[in-house]
C-alpha cells in the first residue's frame, strides 16, 4: 500500500487515461493531473482530506470518478467532466 501524499509531479502526468490509486493510506489534499485523455480517477478508501481541487473540474473526458471513503469537504459541482 502507498502511504503519505502524492508528490506534486502527479500533475505532469499529462498523457494519462485512467488514474486508479484506490485502496491505499493516501493523505493530504488530493492532487489531479491536467490529462485531457483522463477518463477515470479512482482515489477511493484513502485519507484524502480538503475540497476536490479545481483542476479536476477542466477534465473534460472525465466518466468516471470514485472518490468514496476519503475525507473531502465541499460538494461536487454539476459540471464536472463536461
Amino acid at each position: 500500500k502507498l502511504s503519505e501524499s502524492l508528490p506534486d509531479e502527479i500533475q505532469q502526468l499529462t498523457n494519462l487515461e485512467e488514474l486508479s490509486i484506490g485502496k491505499n493510506k493516501l493523505s493530504g489534499r488530493l492532487k489531479v493531473p491536467i490529462a485531457d485523455g483522463l477518463v477515470t480517477l479512482k482515489v477511493q478508501n484513502n485519507e484524502f482530506s480538503g475540497p476536490l481541487p479545481d483542476n479536476l473540474y477542466q477534465l473534460k473526458n472525465l466518466k468516471i470518478l470514485a472518490g468514496d471513503n476519503n475525507d473531502f469537504t465541499g460538494f461536487i459541482q454539476p459540471d464536472i467532466g463536461s
